[in-house]
């Protein structure tokens, strides 16, 4: 990939298969600092790919917040993980 293609690609069309592609030659790449940068970049890589997945298979239209919805509910997760763990 080139400096010039975008920084993510999501291959999301097949009911069971979610296939997220990162532009490592993408100018982003170069900012992000440490394992620790890297690893919080892809974790969003792959929050945006399945977040893509789970709106194209939804019974109910897309709207602009559909795919924002679906990161912020899975970007939660750990924090619900946590919370019924202490129970």
């Amino acid at each position: 990939m080139s400096p010039f293609e975008p920084y993510l690609i999501i291959d999301a069309t097949q009911p069971k298969d979610i296939i997220v592609i990162v532009n490592e030659a993408h100018p982003h790449w170069s900012q992000l600092r440490g394992p620790e940068g890297v690893l919080n970049f892809l974790r969003h890589c792959v929050y945006d790919g399945i977040s893509e997945w789970s709106a194209r298979n939804q019974s109910s239209t897309i709207d602009p917040d559909t795919i924002k919805m679906y990161k912020d509910k899975y970007l939660r997760l750990p924090m619900e993980i946590e919370k019924h763990q202490e129970h």
